[in-house]
């Protein structure tokens, strides 16, 4: 899997940078290994944004992260 940056905005986003800072020299098959799960983002806009229930959509997954 592939780390990427990723960028969310609007007015109700506490700024910052989130998720350990991935290491140069901890490689997976020479490419940066993730630190935050991506479902963790979808559920939190999925459940914050959207007022969706996460575990509906992502098959259960509902651990979110505190940036909104």
């Amino acid at each position: 899997m592939r780390t990427r940056p990723l960028f969310i905005l609007g007015e109700p986003v506490k700024g910052g940078f989130f998720g350990a800072q991935p290491s140069l020299t901890d490689l997976t098959d020479d490419d940066l290994r993730t630190t935050t799960d991506l479902r963790d983002v979808y559920a939190t806009l999925l459940g914050g944004v959207l007022g969706t229930d996460p575990a509906k959509v992502l098959d259960g997954h509902d651990t979110t992260l505190d940036f909104l």
